[in-house]
């Protein structure tokens, strides 16, 4: 059942579904037992020795996970494919060098699977670190203002550089707020959208890159005119908030 201002929605599930969850997670473990080994991870018995005499023995089952997909990450001659955010995040900063995320295995093995419906998947599926695309960021943004089924948010949080740490995602929030503002949306409207990119695609971003990001802005200027005095304005205070931020 679904309660919303609009009134009440009832979710019918069709008869047996409990039956066909218990037969489907059946068949994972089924096929984890046929087609995997079990790994126990040795490089991080001496790192939980040492956690277990400062901090007692470590019971939860988080933290074990956790240590174990940092060490798997950085074997040497291997490479590691998890959905898991936190090693992810590791891998921005550059602790580790051989982790792939599901995105970034399939790009390299099954390219032609790479579609706008896989993106939807992942961004339902509540991914975060993979790089949206600009089909992807407008088809959720025209579903989200349509009032239709959207993952527009999670898009928007994918555009983090902290996140996604691809600088090609300048280009692509570029030529969104090019489409953006050749839409028949209000001007305030468009303002208000154009601050969600810029602050979000900041986030994490080095001077460095900024100041490439503010020089292909202003190379936009016959697309954007007469809006792109307003527009900059927009970029240079999401900059300023951004560098508050830090400084705080």
């Amino acid at each position: 059942m679904n309660i919303t201002t609009e009134g009440v929605k009832n979710h019918i599930y069709p008869e047996g579904i409990n039956k066909k969850k218990i037969e489907f997670l059946k068949s994972i473990i089924n096929w984890l037992e046929n087609n995997c080994e079990i790994d126990l991870v040795a490089e991080k018995l001496d790192v939980i020795l040492k956690l277990s005499e400062k901090e007692g023995k470590i019971e939860s089952g988080v933290m074990n996970n956790l240590i174990d997909s940092l060490y798997l990450s950085i074997r040497e001659n291997h490479r590691f494919i998890s959905s898991d955010v936190s090693v992810y995040l590791f891998e921005t900063n550059k602790i580790n060098n051989n982790y792939l995320n599901p995105e970034k295995y399939l790009l390299a093995y099954y390219p032609e699977k790479c579609n706008s419906s896989l993106y939807r998947f992942l961004l339902k599926s509540n991914y975060l670190g993979i790089d949206i695309g600009f089909q992807t960021l407008r088809d959720e943004f025209i579903a989200f203002i349509t009032n239709r089924e959207n993952y527009y948010s999670l898009a928007l949080e994918n555009l983090q550089f902290s996140v996604n740490n691809n600088p090609n995602i300048i280009l692509t929030c570029l030529k969104f707020i090019n489409y953006l503002y050749s839409t028949a949306l209000p001007l305030a409207t468009k303002n208000k959208y154009a601050f969600e990119i810029f602050s979000n695609s900041l986030q994490g971003m080095e001077f460095d890159l900024i100041n490439e990001y503010h020089f292909f802005l202003t190379k936009q200027s016959k697309f954007l005119e007469p809006n792109l005095s307003k527009i900059l304005n927009i970029f240079c205070i999401c900059i300023n908030l951004k560098t508050y931020s830090t400084v705080q």
